[in-house]
Order: C-alpha cells, then structure tokens, then sequence
C-alpha cells in the first residue's frame, strides 16, 4: 500500500464570518501563524468489502500528531476524458483536546468533539 500525504492550510478556514474566520485562526483555535497546515499521512488501507475501506494514518494538527482510522466510502467509479476516476469520502471525529485546543472546553461553553468530513476524488495516472 502506497503512503499517501493530504495537507490543508488553516489561513483558508471560511466560516462565512470574518471575525469568526480570524478567532478560528488565533492561538486560541489552530494557531495558524505557528502552525500553517494540518496534515493527513497514511500508513495502511484495507478494504472491508462493500467498497468501503479502513484506511490508517498519522492525523497533525496544531503541532500534535495522533494515529487515526478513517472509514472510507468509495462513492463512483467512472471514465471521464480518457481517464478512470474515482471518489472517496470518509468520516471521523477527534477530540480538539488532543490536539492542544483547549479554547472553551474547560468552561464547556464550546464542545470537543468534531466531526472532520474528507471528499477525495482520484485520477488515475497515466502510463
């Protein structure tokens, strides 16, 4: 299984608020100038039948890296301009405490757990 890599950068976070968008990238959420990109790597994938697929990984965020499953939908499988390609989509929750978010939990005026949604859609390579 070949390891694949997924970066986001935090400055694009887009809530439709600007001072919303610009709390989320404070210290006190993702620390965006400290920590300008959350990543996925994964370390293994196994299908689970059903065209759904375990995939494993290691998930960093705000400077913490944790190992994570993902349960994985592949949703369509087409050839479009003379290339297959195919799309994923995949659920999970974390706890934003794990990661060194702590902003509100404490208080309990803000929840920990989040729900991180993944849509992927993979071209094959050409020979």
């Amino acid at each position: 299984f070949p390891s694949h890599d997924m970066s986001v950068d935090v400055g694009t976070v887009d809530s439709g608020n600007d001072k919303l968008n610009a709390h989320l990238k404070s210290p006190d959420f993702f620390n965006a100038v400290e920590f300008p990109k959350m990543s996925f790597k994964s370390t293994h994938a196994k299908s689970i039948g059903g065209g759904r697929f375990e995939v494993g990984g290691k998930l960093s965020i705000h400077g913490v890296t944790k190992e994570v499953t993902v349960t994985i939908d592949a949703s369509k499988i087409a050839t479009m301009g003379g290339k297959t390609r195919a799309g994923f989509e995949g659920t999970f929750d974390i706890k934003r405490s794990d990661y060194g978010m702590t902003y509100g939990v404490e208080q309990g005026s803000i929840g920990d757990q989040v729900r991180i949604i993944i849509a992927v859609e993979a071209i094959a390579a050409s020979n």
